[in-house]
């Protein structure tokens, strides 16, 4: 199954904002059961949070892991 992530989902792990350990463990069990996506929407309401050139940076795919946030 896929699974989609909201921005508000991404910003509340991001931040470590209240419930994020939620978030963390319902997304590692959806990770486990298929695919996570994060559709170019959501991408772009996150991507001015980080350091990084946005037309190298496919949506968490080939840049996995290195987006750092300001």
């Amino acid at each position: 199954m896929k699974t989609a992530i909201d921005s508000s989902v991404l910003w509340c792990l991001l931040k470590q904002q209240a419930g994020f350990e939620e978030w963390q463990q319902i997304l590692w069990q959806a990770g486990q059961d298929g695919a996570l996506l994060v559709c170019p929407v959501v991408f772009a309401e996150i991507a001015p949070a980080f350091a990084v050139d946005i037309k190298h940076a496919s949506p968490f795919t080939k840049n996995r892991g290195t987006l750092r946030p300001h």
